[in-house]
């Protein structure tokens, strides 16, 4: 189990574009902690796992290993310009990443339906 989660905290991380230090900067914890989170060296706490979901825009069942989620190919990626941009400038990109895979999930949905026929009155 904590060879998938520490795989998928590497994917998610690497998916939004933030370095592992930059992590550790918005998280306020060392680098090692981020870095031994990604290899499966750690006892995953509850409460760092949720502010990673929020930061990376998938949900805490994903990182943990307990539900699948699509490909993140075609996700909307915001990028700050500055480079000392607090964390709720990536809790909104984390959020906005949600929304597009909810309405891709939306799409694929409403795809399924069967087209009804249209009667005249």
């Amino acid at each position: 189990m904590k060879e998938i989660i520490a795989e998928r905290l590497q994917k998610a991380r690497k998916s939004v574009g933030l370095t592992q230090e930059k992590v550790a900067q918005l998280l306020n914890v060392s680098r090692n902690k981020i870095i031994n989170m990604e290899k499966g060296d750690d006892d995953y706490e509850i409460t760092m796992l949720e502010k990673l979901s929020k930061l990376y825009g998938c949900s805490l069942e994903y990182l943990a290993g307990i539900e699948e989620i699509e490909d993140k190919e075609d996700e909307l990626f915001f990028r700050t310009l500055e480079s000392n941009s607090e964390f709720k400038d990536y809790e909104i990109m984390g959020w906005s990443n949600m929304l597009l895979s909810n309405i891709k999930a939306l799409k694929e949905i409403l795809s399924e339906v069967p087209e009804v026929e249209e009667y005249e009155y």
